[in-house]
């Protein structure tokens, strides 16, 4: 099942997707990567062997959400 996660290259959010992956979701990263980097997918897949699908963008950007 997909799972949106907001903020999912921050470290709270990453370490959240780690979770969901080894529990068999697959979790959507939206972020801005104003405080984090790309980057971090990397290491996301390299714990998980698996990189969750990433967009670029702000949550409060309606029409991204659509």
């Amino acid at each position: 099942m997909k799972i949106l996660v907001t903020g999912g290259t921050g470290y709270i959010g990453s370490h959240t997707c780690v979770q969901l992956i080894e529990k068999d979701w697959q979790p959507v990263i939206i972020d801005s990567l104003v405080n984090s980097k790309i980057s971090v997918l990397d290491r996301i897949q390299k714990i998980t062997g698996t990189r969750p699908s990433f967009i670029q963008g702000d949550v409060r950007e309606g029409d991204l959400l659509k």
